[in-house]
């Protein structure tokens, strides 16, 4: 029972008293209204935005995504069957490896880390690689115009995996060997020849296939050196002589490797073998070991990691036959020859770079 400020009673009357009370009920009843009327219209959002929004979106989200809509009538979430399965988004299927096939995976091998003095060396000499880094070459042409430098190819056949390859089905053998000119070291040799060319240096490429029946690699070192040989008589200029391959590399696990330039995916990472005397064979092999250490050295100044150490070797690998010889390794058989071919356009522009330096 409520008590009116006046002290009286109303319960019974039936007398109008208008105090503050009884006029204040006449709003309770309106308030009442207001509130109802508030929570139909909650109702109403609440299922509008369970209606249009998925199962997997929370209570405030939902709240949230009603409430933020444009007040100039935004359009409406698109129904249930037009949106995105957000928790299980679509991803395309990575190829399945056959158990039977061999891996190929990519390796940066330039030990860049270990400094430009470092080498790798299957011999007795300890060469000072700091003189020989600063020897000055003496590579210049005797005459304006004359060839100056031999592009030739021990294993003509070597050649490359398609761009990307991610593993080998069959025999490596069959998948690392060609005999179509466009796809083996002669597509190589080629492309340094012309950019020797652009760079002004006159540089020819023997295209003999060194290599025996069936691609038999067995003795081609030993064809390869007449053909120097009859190069040299036939052009005294030649002053260096380049016998371009590619490295072939497993790993213990039985992976074979593609050569990865850390800066630039593009690129085949390239290796100079040198030659020595320790197998009998009289050659100068320091001045073929300076040389390829600037080389290094050079490739590595315009892209790290592009070279990879130089390997002094016991064998002469017919470095012997020039006043200049360096047998270089063009990526592996895991790289691509469209890679293979811009690291031969690198080398033939740090060539130039020493010669004319020299």
């Amino acid at each position: 029972m409520h008590q009116l400020p006046s002290g009286k009673n109303v319960l019974g009357t039936s007398e109008k008293v208008k105090d503050p009370v009884t006029f204040g009920g006449k709003y309770r009843v309106f308030a009442a209204f207001i509130i109802c009327a508030a929570l139909l219209g909650a109702a109403f959002a609440i299922s509008s935005i369970w209606r249009s929004t998925d199962s997997g979106t929370s209570f405030f989200e939902k709240l949230g995504s009603f409430f933020s809509q444009d007040e100039d009538g935004g359009e409406d979430l698109p129904p249930v069957t037009d949106l995105p399965d957000m928790t299980t988004p679509p991803s395309p299927e990575s190829p399945s490896v056959p158990s039977d096939a061999i891996t190929v995976i990519s390796k940066d091998l330039s030990c860049s880390s270990l400094g430009e003095n470092y080498y790798l060396n299957e011999t007795d000499y300890l060469p000072d690689i700091n003189a020989l880094l600063g020897t000055k070459l003496d590579l210049t042409a005797n005459e304006s115009g004359a060839p100056l430098v031999l592009i030739v190819h021990t294993h003509t056949v070597e050649s490359y995996l398609p761009n990307g390859s991610e593993y080998v089905e069959g025999q490596l053998s069959d998948a690392i060997y060609s005999e179509h000119t466009d796809k083996n070291m002669l597509a190589v040799g080629k492309a340094l020849v012309a950019r020797l060319a652009e760079n002004g240096i006159s540089a020819l490429q023997c295209t003999v296939t060194h290599t025996g029946e069936g691609m038999s690699l067995q003795g081609a070192y030993g064809r390869e050196a007449e053909s120097v040989k009859g190069y040299l008589k036939q052009y005294p200029s030649i002053r260096l002589v380049i016998d371009l391959h590619r490295d072939s590399i497993m790993t213990e696990s039985g992976e074979y490797v593609r050569s990865e330039v850390p800066e630039n995916g593009e690129l085949a990472q390239v290796m100079a073998v040198v030659g020595t005397d320790s197998n009998g064979t009289p050659c100068e092999w320091e001045r073929n070991l300076s040389l390829a250490l600037q080389l290094r050295q050079a490739l590595n100044t315009e892209c790290t990691g592009l070279a990879r150490p130089v390997y002094l070797r016991r064998a002469s690998f017919n470095q012997e036959l020039a006043e200049y010889s360096l047998l270089l390794e063009v990526g592996t058989g895991g790289n691509s020859i469209e890679q293979a071919k811009r690291t031969a356009e690198r080398i033939g522009d740090a060539l130039a770079d020493l010669i004319f330096k020299n």
